[in-house]
């Protein structure tokens, strides 16, 4: 898996996972059996959650410096397997990761 391209959401700070596709089949699949859409945007690896207290948006000068390194490669490295777990994004406090399965990749 190749780590590439510095990015960002509204309250989140990523980057990229290239792995030819297989996350994004994994992902679909999952969503499919569980009834749900997928979310938008490509895999990837979160590095910071960034909430304000009353909510604003990251300031634009952080916008612009991320924006800088959108085409930075990071590393690439061996996944021999994934981990599922469930998160309630409706809670300000995120809880310590529970896994509910684990996924081998590969042979």
């Amino acid at each position: 898996m190749r780590l590439a391209n510095l990015n960002a959401f509204p309250g989140g700070v990523f980057v990229e996972a290239h792995d030819g596709g297989m996350l994004g089949r994994l992902r679909e699949a999952i969503c499919e059996r569980c009834g749900i859409d997928a979310s938008a945007g490509p895999p990837h690896l979160t590095l910071a959650y960034m909430h304000a207290p009353d909510d604003t948006p990251a300031p634009e000068e952080f916008v612009a410096t991320v924006g800088r390194y959108r085409n930075w490669p990071v590393r690439e490295i061996l996944v021999k397997g994934v981990e599922m777990t469930l998160l309630d994004l409706r809670d300000r406090e995120y809880p310590d990761p529970e896994p509910v399965a684990r996924i081998p990749l590969g042979g």
